[in-house]
């Protein structure tokens, strides 16, 4: 069983932050960091990536969340994987237990992070999620309760990483590829276990249907040359190999 309370270094990784509904996704953040306080009950840090020209500081900063040991802001025009390719702060990852990969607009309804890193090691996976509600894809919320269920692909939600898988998760990016659209299917390309635990739950707050997208065609096209760079010719060509989003369901204590 998971033990509360252990001493870890532990670090929040916002994906990116900025415009459109900036001041929504600033809430979101803000009851984040406190379900995580409230949940660990030990300080840690923050690694933000904003896009836009916004003094994010004043928002977030170790005045107004005194449980934050450390804010790092990385301000840099782009998209994902841009954000991430050159963070200067990237060479303190290795000083940190477990990393909480999230994007900004994703809410935190339902965390126990000791018991989420008990699951992510007595069952030996790289990448885990929580469910998420109004994902792009049914599987990401199928169950709920115990569940845990081994996944071909993970759409990138809300990762649970330790810094070698973190590094991994880095690596299987590719700055060509900036909307990281496709990235989720190719895990399995990788043989990165991955898997998604039921019993905790976050939410996809900011909703938008992918082809109204302004920059639809485009990441479409990154996507299909990103497939084409492993090897597949589409998505239709990888789902003939994986074919299947869930590999095996457990019913965990």
């Amino acid at each position: 069983m998971y033990t509360k309370y252990i001493y870890m270094k532990f670090l929040y990784y916002l994906a990116g932050v900025g415009n459109p509904d900036f001041e929504t996704k600033i809430d979101i953040l803000k009851n984040n960091l406190h379900c995580i306080f409230k949940d660990i009950e030990q300080n840690f840090d923050i690694f933000i990536n904003c896009y836009d020209d916004i003094e994010i500081e004043n928002f977030i900063n170790k005045t107004n969340f005194p449980f934050l040991d450390n804010v790092y802001i990385n301000y840099k025009s782009g998209k994902l994987i841009e954000l991430w390719h050159d963070n200067p702060y990237h060479s303190y990852l290795s000083n940190y237990d477990y990393i909480l990969f999230i994007l900004d607009d994703v809410e935190i309804k339902k965390m126990n992070l000791y018991e989420l890193i008990y699951i992510k090691n007595h069952y030996n996976i790289e990448f885990i999620s929580p469910r998420v509600d109004h994902a792009t894809w049914e599987y990401m919320n199928l169950y709920s309760g115990n569940k845990l269920a081994i996944t071909n692909r993970l759409e990138i939600y809300c990762f649970l990483f330790d810094y070698k898988n973190f590094e991994r998760f880095l690596s299987i990016n590719d700055i060509e590829n900036p909307n990281i659209w496709g990235v989720d299917y190719i895990m399995g390309h990788y043989k990165i276990k991955t898997a998604i635990y039921y019993k905790f739950d976050v939410v996809h707050k900011l909703q938008t249907k992918n082809n109204t997208l302004d920059n639809y065609d485009q990441a479409i096209s990154d996507m299909d040359k990103f497939f084409k760079k492993h090897g597949y010719n589409s998505r239709e060509d990888f789902l003939d190999k994986f074919p299947d989003d869930i590999a095996e369901v457990i019913e965990t204590i």
